[in-house]
């Protein structure tokens, strides 16, 4: 049987974050794509660190690293571009 090794925190993030800043690129349109084999990849990833046994077990700290990028990416992007429209250009 196949032991399974654990994945440090720093590495799991490191990988994330890479997902993170592409999944970025998508929602600025730029026209790459995930591929099913790197979104699956990614997902068990994050899947793994977050059902590892302690020490190892990362399950709040994903969220938490992510939540950051988020709100970093709302304030940065979002919010100044919702803020320059007006009226109904505000529903298109």
């Amino acid at each position: 049987m196949e032991q399974k090794q654990f994945i440090q925190f720093q590495e799991g993030w490191d990988y994330m974050e890479k997902g993170i800043t592409k999944l970025k690129r998508i929602l600025e349109g730029e026209s790459e794509k995930f591929r099913s084999d790197e979104y699956m990849h990614l997902y068990s990833k994050i899947y793994n660190m977050c059902t590892q046994k302690p020490p190892y077990e990362y399950s709040k700290l994903p969220y938490e690293g992510d939540e950051g990028v988020f709100v970093e990416y709302t304030n940065s992007t979002v919010l100044p571009s919702l803020r320059e429209k007006h009226g109904e250009f505000m529903l298109g």
